[in-house]
């Protein structure tokens, strides 16, 4: 992932790296904490709640305060002044989550937005525990967690700012992103080849690509999206990997008619091609590499292996970086 509406962007094993009795103290909960999104359930899981609740903080920390201006005819005195400062205000966030990179540069890291959303998590978590049970060990850890999230894990997402995308390109089926479409299993297939050393389990994912600013894996102009979720198929002998964006809708450049103004102003990128990456399950080290020399034209619907997946050259990367770390605001306007 990199944009905060691609996925539900923390799950139980990050939870678990930073507090390895999470997964313990959920089974053992009657019924069990859900911690991970489970296909048909309704009811959010813990991860998508501390997503979903740290969503609507940092929205809140970007909103800028500011006074309607008077008409221009008016002279700029004092008496002027005071009427735009007691007038009626613009209350409007100052990003959208559609332009938020949660994504490190380094595969294997956390950024700091990440970490501080897993440490809500982890406080979500313990205080859904502790209400259970009124368990004074739980209550500790969840005090514990309450601390480090302010003393230590939101200062440094305050002082480094808030990472924004300015042409944001969210993956092929955003799961939070209006009218993404819908990637999945059926996307993925094989068809006859006559290469039949294809025979295997593979992992497949797709990024859009913005072709007016990328040039190549190494010149991506930061106009590759992140990569969609990863389809397992295992490919029969004498058969070649298949990969369908029916289905999908790829960003246009224009703004989803669900975000107003009062939303955030954002501009998305313009995906022009689309990309496909393959790995090998479960290999150790573990890289998904890049198929096409060239991307694939939008209005493309399909591309088909010419052979056995291509297990060098360009590995697929988190997606786009910041373009700009936004100030949070830490003051009151007086009015």
């Amino acid at each position: 992932m990199a944009i905060w509406t691609d996925s539900d962007f923390i799950d139980s094993q990050d939870m678990a790296g930073l507090d390895s009795e999470v997964v313990t103290v959920a089974q053992a909960e009657n019924p069990p904490i859900v911690l991970d999104a489970i296909a048909g359930q309704l009811a959010p899981s813990l991860c998508q709640s501390a997503v979903d609740e740290c969503g609507r903080f940092v929205m809140n920390q970007g909103q800028a305060f500011s006074g309607f201006m008077p008409p221009f005819m008016m002279p700029y005195n004092q008496t002027a002044a005071v009427i735009q400062m007691v007038g009626p205000s613009v209350n409007r966030t100052r990003y959208s989550l559609s332009q938020i990179v949660v994504s490190a540069p380094l595969a294997g890291y956390m950024s700091d937005l990440k970490c501080w959303a897993v440490y809500c998590a982890l406080y979500q978590f313990y205080r859904t525990a502790f209400y259970r049970r009124m368990n004074d060990r739980y209550e500790k850890k969840m005090e514990m967690f309450e601390r480090e999230i302010k003393l230590k894990y939101w200062p440094r997402v305050w002082n480094t700012g808030m990472p924004i995308s300015n042409t944001p390109l969210v993956c092929p089926g955003a799961v939070h992103e209006f009218n993404a479409g819908t990637w999945g299993p059926s996307n993925v297939s094989s068809t006859a080849g006559t290469n039949v050393n294809a025979a295997g389990e593979y992992d497949v994912a797709i990024t859009w690509v913005d072709q007016s600013k990328y040039v190549s894996p190494s010149s991506n102009g930061n106009a590759e999206s992140g990569p969609s979720a990863a389809m397992t198929i295992l490919v029969p002998p004498g058969q070649v990997i298949q990969t369908s964006i029916a289905g999908l809708n790829p960003p246009n450049g224009t703004s989803p008619v669900n975000v107003s103004l009062g939303l955030g102003v954002i501009t998305p990128g313009n995906a022009t091609g689309w990309n496909v990456y393959v790995g090998v399950t479960d290999s150790v080290p573990y890289y998904m590499w890049l198929q096409n020399p060239v991307p694939i034209p939008i209005g493309t619907l399909s591309y088909t292996l010419a052979g056995p997946p291509v297990l060098s050259g360009s590995i697929l990367m988190s997606g786009q970086l910041p373009d700009s770390y936004q100030t949070l605001q830490g003051f009151f306007m007086r009015g």
